[in-house]
């Protein structure tokens, strides 16, 4: 069976590892898309606590009505 080698004498640079066309790319994303999608999350966050909360308090007081 052969032994393998590597060969660790060359230094490989970002070139060489992504190639030109990954660098001559531009990912620039819009920040405002970023800060409305946050903005987005955050009142769908707020409305589902909002409900839980809500039917929490009308469970608590639907138990005590019946309790009582």
């Amino acid at each position: 069976m052969p032994t393998l080698k590597s060969d660790h004498s060359k230094i490989y640079n970002t070139q060489d590892v992504f190639g030109k066309d990954h660098l001559s790319k531009s990912n620039n994303t819009n920040i405002n898309n970023l800060l409305n999608r946050v903005k987005i999350n955050n009142k769908q966050e707020i409305k589902k606590k909002f409900i839980i909360l809500s039917l929490a308090i009308s469970l608590i007081s639907i138990t005590g009505i019946i309790v009582f």
